[in-house]
């Protein structure tokens, strides 16, 4: 749920919603505080399920997610 949250407001915004965005938003939410719905802990725990890689270089390579590609489908 705080996954999708963050990707829908990327999205949104019209920005791309890769996973090394995601991980960025919820690292961001965590050292500065709660951000819109999104509290600290909710970002400690989204990050504990995607394992939080120290290297993002190590995650497969990902398509980057635009709105306009959503509509497209």
């Amino acid at each position: 749920m705080t996954i999708g949250r963050i990707v829908l407001d990327r999205l949104n915004q019209g920005k791309t919603a890769s996973i090394e965005d995601i991980l960025s938003d919820l690292q961001n939410i965590v050292s500065l505080g709660q951000k819109g719905r999104i509290s600290e802990q909710m970002a400690k725990g989204a990050l504990a399920v995607m394992g939080r890689p120290d290297n993002l270089s190590t995650l497969p390579s990902m398509p980057r997610l635009t709105a306009n590609k959503l509509a497209a489908r």
